[in-house]
């Protein structure tokens, strides 16, 4: 189990072992959509036709955003509600086509983080799906493919019941909440996902229309009433683990994480760590100060340059109880 209070705020950089791309990687597929096979394939089943995507792309590239989600918070105006929606619904349709049925028939050979994360969460739990519960987990992810809540029904199911999803397995999974900041508004573990929008079933119209409609982003829907702001703000006040998996620290996703963390003076976590797989020494400098300025009390690790996911969670032991912080 997970006994302390531990939360993991994870970017494309941890989905994408499991077949998603990386947010460069998405971007530079839209950039060209106009003249790709996605592309095709997105105008032969949708509404668009082929000069709405034309003028998608050119917006895209003139903006110069880092990402498909600053490009999405620099669309404010009603004039550009067709720019949002088509980038929304190729969102989708990427994401439902690169869904597998079975998370675990797609396991990578390296950086399976999932399957650690799995192994700890359950460590010790024999026979009760109840004590589930006792783990102390939350995940935060500004992701939009629902990959990790899927492994994580399939591990339950599989574990303790050995049959279809039901609702013992929807509570098993609310002490280990995976809160989207992006992507879909609901999780697997709720309706309507278990029925209309199932995992793994393609990227047909319907399915993509569903998803694009469901998502959010947390640049035009930062709202604190909403669910997810809340319980993802309760999550990172009561953490004593912050640990960042395969985030980039695009500035604009951090100014919004910051806005999401508690007043200085009512943070419990001491200990944060953060993977920085390819990024620079001076972005991971940036970052810190940005969220703690020069606080002393607080332990900011990056793991390095060349380290993975799943190598930071083993050689760190951050998920274990007690270890060498």
């Amino acid at each position: 189990m997970i006994t302390a209070r531990t939360v993991l705020v994870t970017g494309a950089g941890a989905s994408c072992p499991y077949g998603f791309p990386l947010g460069g990687e998405l971007l530079n597929t839209l950039y060209s959509l106009d003249k790709s096979d996605i592309g095709a394939r997105i105008l032969e089943q949708s509404s668009f036709s082929r000069a709405d995507l034309e003028v998608f792309c050119r917006q895209l590239k003139a903006t110069n955003a880092v990402s498909i989600d600053e490009f999405l918070a620099l669309q404010r105006y009603p004039a550009e509600s067709l720019v949002k929606e088509i980038a929304k619904y190729c969102i989708a349709f990427i994401i439902l086509d690169n869904e597998k049925t079975t998370v675990s028939l797609n396991l990578p050979e390296q950086d399976d983080w999932y399957t650690y994360l799995w192994r700890r969460l359950s460590e010790g739990l024999f026979n009760s799906f109840l004590d589930m519960n006792k783990n102390n987990l939350g995940v935060i992810t500004f992701n939009y493919d629902r990959s990790l809540e899927k492994f994580l029904m399939e591990s339950i199911q599989d574990r303790f019941f050995g049959g279809p999803r039901d609702e013992k397995i929807t509570h098993a999974y609310e002490n280990t909440p995976v809160i989207h900041l992006y992507g879909p508004s609901e999780t697997l573990f709720r309706l309507p996902y278990g029925e209309s929008l199932a995992y793994g079933e393609g990227a047909t119209r319907e399915r993509v229309e569903k998803f694009a409609r469901d998502i959010k982003t947390i640049h035009d829907d930062f709202d604190a009433s909403l669910y997810p702001i809340i319980r993802a703000k309760d999550l990172l006040k009561n953490a004593e683990r912050i640990v960042f998996l395969g985030f980039g620290f695009d500035k604009f996703n951090l100014e919004k994480f910051s806005e999401l963390m508690p007043p200085t003076i009512e943070r419990n976590a001491k200990d944060y760590m953060a993977t920085s797989y390819r990024l620079s020494k001076s972005v991971i400098f940036d970052a810190r100060v940005r969220m703690f300025g020069k606080v002393a009390s607080v332990s900011f690790r990056d793991t390095g340059k060349e380290i993975t996911c799943l190598t930071a969670l083993q050689e760190s032991g951050v998920l274990y109880e007690f270890y060498d912080a």
